[in-house]
Formats: C-alpha cells, structure tokens, sequence
C-alpha cells in the first residue's frame, strides 16, 4: 500500500497549473465510443488511474487507443457490442456512463453495476428509468443490467439534478431518434464540457447549464481535436491548502467563475482572492482562519461536495465553529474520525459535522478512504506540526494527476512511498 510522508508546518508558496478535469475527461472518454468516422484527439488530459481503467474498457470495445504527455488519440471506427465485465466496471463510478454510450453506438448495453468511492447509497434508479422513458428494454437482477433499443425523443423530469443520470441521457440520446428533452438537467460546467464534446463531433445539443438540455438525435458523429477544461476540484485543493499553511498560491488552468462558491467561503474565511481569466490566486489576509458559519453542499452552482472535506481540512483550526452539512452523500463525513486523529476537534450528527477550530494540529497516521477526503488528509497534515503519514494514496492518485511533485513544488516536505 503506497503513501505519503509528510513534514508540516511549512507554508505553501508559489504557482502550479491543474490538469484537465477528472470529471469531464471521464464521460467524454465514454462518449469517444459513439464516434464512428474518424479519430477523436483529446488535449489537457490528466494521467490518472481513472483515466487509464477508462480506456481499458474501451479497448475491451475494439478502440485503438493511446496516451502520451496529456494527449488522448481514440479511435472507435471498428468497435462491436461488448458486456463489460465486473472487475473493470467495480474500479469506478463513472464506468455507468458506458451504459448510456453503448446504447448510443449499439442500441444495446449491459454491465454489472458500478463501483468507486464508498460514500454512502449511490443507486443508478434514476439512470435506468430515464431509459425507460425514452423508450428502451431495461432488465436490472441487482447486480446487472441490461439495456436494449434506440433511444426515441421524449420529455424528461429528473427529480433530483443528477450529473451522472444527465450524462447518460445525452449519451444515449445523442444518435437517437427524435428530441430529447431534460429538465431539471445538472448544471456542472462538466456536463457543459460533454455538451461540447459531442457538439464538436456533429451533434446537436444546447442548454447545458441552464437546467434545461435539448439533445436532438443525429446519424453519425465524426472524429474532432478537443480540449478537456481545468479541473475545478483540483483548484479548489491547492487554494485551501494555501490558505490552511498561512502560504500563497496561483492556480493556473482554471476557470475561475466555476469555482465562486469555494473562492467566496474564502473570502468569508479571511483569505484574499485575486481571479484573472484562467488564474487564481489566494493568500491568507488575517493572522487567522475565520469560521464562516454553516457550509451546506448541493448541486452545482452550489457549493460542491467534492470539495466539501477539502474545505474541511482547511477549517480545522479556524477559529469558532463551523457547521458543515453533507447534502449530496450521505456518508462523506466519515473522514472526521482520521482528522480527530490529528487534534481535530469534530462532532458529527447525521449528515452535519460541528468542526470546532483548534489551535494546533499534530502529526499522526492516517488512512485514505477515498478520493477526497485522501486529498483533504494531505492537506491537514501539511498544515500540523510534526510528521504525518497518509495511506492508501491510490485513492488519491484515481484523481490528481502528480500530487506530491505539484506540492513539492509549492515547498511541501513530501515523500511518496510506493508498494
């Protein structure tokens, strides 16, 4: 089991550029099967094991894929029906999304369910009778399902702004028959970015970010050179890491209007923000972190869960209480027990977390269990006296492409240790 070994103490100063983001290069990697006239080359793509699992199953299709400096050539001219099996689809959340894209290309899907991070009930329901609606045969035994047909135009209301059921639907839907239209559609500037994907290979999809998406069915789609966007997540790490070592950092390669939720509780936290068009740059203004109240996550433009111990992570020693409710997963605050291991001083009731700032926090082991919350452990113990030792960093790793070099090269005292 690989990990970190981390001196804290040491404020984070300088610049780092985000890869392209994690959450977008996934579904537009999937949505690469539906393209059956030519090569689809994607730029700005993070190498990430996610990544790499992704185009494992599009291999596993018949694609000819390759990956070399950040560049992604797919080509999925001469691909045949494939159910995927259960070991690929168990590594990550996002192998769902080849449902939607097989349905697409095939008229036919079938996989066992998905895996990825353990953060509580994460059902595909909403995916499958989205499905349905548009007209398709959907068996589901609890373990796999199956999907047959060719998706016909209809009007779809999703009761909860689901980001994975959207793209499915505009997957699928995409080289159907007829109009689809979803309302109440997520609006994370990923699902724009897939938006634009498949309108740059010759489809015809408009609305993303509105709540509203019109995806009208077309014939073919065609082989386009594309640029995956900067990864919002990640930015949102390396500012709160800045702010929680009392350093300054520029992040570079990122949108800063899709980050005003994070950069405002900055703000509200007593750091100081500076956004240029593709740039970020925050610093702490005061002697110390400020609690900015009650921090509540929900869909994009809310603030977003992905971020949520990150920011966590740089509260633990703000002073006054911060209220922190999980409105999205039901068991993300799970990650309080390992920051309690630091000195944190934490309570949890249900879906809220009551973080009481400390003064101090101290070196000591603790255990990934996830994506984010190994990010957010990174963080702690790069703002605690003494040494910390992160584990199970291969979570880390499905999602930041180079962590400990990017930190290292903001003054971090790092050490990755491998199997």
């Amino acid at each position: 089991m690989s990990e970190y070994i981390i001196s804290g103490g040491r404020p984070l100063v300088g610049q780092v550029t985000v890869d392209g983001a994690k959450n977008s290069v996934l579904p537009i990697l999937c949505a690469c099967l539906l393209c059956d006239d030519g090569q689809v080359t994607l730029t700005n793509c993070p190498h990430i094991t996610d990544v790499q699992y992704t185009l494992e199953i599009l291999k596993l299709f018949g694609c000819e894929t390759s990956f070399e400096d950040g560049q992604i050539h797919v080509d999925a001219q001469n691909v045949s029906f494939r159910e995927i099996p259960c070991d690929l689809v168990s590594r990550m959340r996002s192998a769902a999304l080849f449902l939607g894209a097989a349905i697409g290309r095939f008229c036919m899907a079938a996989q066992c369910r998905p895996g990825g991070c353990e953060l509580g009930s994460r059902p595909i329901d909403l995916h499958l009778s989205s499905f349905v609606k548009m007209g398709l045969s959907v068996s589901d035994t609890g373990n796999v399902v199956e999907c047959s047909g060719c998706a016909h135009g209809t009007d779809i209301f999703l009761r909860y702004p689901s980001v994975g059921t959207t793209e499915n639907i505009m997957l699928a839907a995409c080289r159907g028959r007829g109009i689809v239209t979803v309302t109440n559609a997520a609006r994370e500037p990923e699902i724009e970015d897939l938006q634009n994907f498949i309108n740059a290979m010759g489809g015809k999809i408009c609305g993303a970010g509105s709540g509203i998406i019109i995806i009208e069915g077309v014939e073919k789609l065609h082989g386009v050179n594309y640029n995956i966007i900067g990864d919002r997540i990640e930015a949102a790490t390396y500012l709160a890491a800045a702010i929680a070592t009392d350093g300054e950092i520029t992040v570079k390669g990122v949108c800063p209007s899709h980050l005003m939720a994070v950069t405002d509780l900055i703000v509200n936290s007593g750091g100081s923000v500076c956004r240029k068009n593709d740039s970020i740059t925050v610093s702490r203004a005061g002697q110390f972190i400020l609690s900015p109240g009650r921090i509540e996550t929900s869909p994009y433009p809310g603030f977003p869960t992905d971020a949520q111990s990150i920011i966590m992570a740089m509260l633990l020693r703000a002073a006054g209480t911060t209220q922190i409710h999980e409105g999205v997963f039901d068991d993300r605050l799970r990650v309080s027990s390992e920051f309690i291991k630091m000195g944190a001083d934490i309570t949890v009731s249900g879906r809220t977390a009551y973080v009481h700032g400390t003064e101090r926090l101290y070196g000591a082991r603790v255990f990934a269990g996830d994506l984010r919350s190994g990010a957010a452990l990174v963080i702690a113990a790069l703002s605690a006296q003494g040494e910390s030792v992160v584990k199970n960093i291969s979570h880390i790793e499905r999602g930041y492409n180079g962590f400990d070099k990017k930190l290292k090269s903001l003054g971090a005292e790092i050490i990755k240790l491998k199997d």
